[in-house]
């Protein structure tokens, strides 16, 4: 088939729902019969060194996200990860966000009242772990 729909047991078909997100990134060196446009390998290599290097930033921005993992298939070839990243919140988010939420309200209360309002600071501890398995 022209696309794998099994890919790590994504199967779009199926009534179940899969458990998480996968971006898949069909990087073709020759045309095939979805498109002519065709990807350099270098071009490919220097995307997925971004990719690598900022994985640990951008999980930090992804609310929702929790794990990411970062796969290279060859041809013909099963996945191989590359980087697993994940983040834990070290402390209650439900109670962060109740804070927080208190302090905005405050925060805009006191600009409609033309008050000199305070800034708004939320912090909240979190674990980023990374594991780079590209030997």
């Amino acid at each position: 088939s022209v696309f794998n729909l099994e890919l790590f047991n994504c199967n779009v078909f199926s009534a179940e729902p899969y458990n998480g997100t996968l971006f898949r990134l069909p990087f073709r060196t020759r045309p095939s019969d979805i498109t002519d446009t065709v990807y350099r390998e270098s071009v490919i290599e220097d995307l997925l060194s971004q990719i690598l290097r900022q994985a640990e930033t951008s999980i930090l921005f992804l609310q929702h996200i929790k794990c990411m993992e970062i796969y290279k298939r060859a041809e013909g070839s099963d996945p191989r990860l590359l980087m697993k990243v994940c983040k834990k919140e070290l402390t209650n988010p439900f109670r962060h966000h109740e804070t927080f939420n208190s302090r905005y309200t405050e925060h805009i209360a006191q600009i409609l009242q033309h008050e000199t309002a305070k800034p708004v600071v939320h912090n909240q501890r979190i674990r980023i772990t990374s594991e780079n398995t590209d030997g």
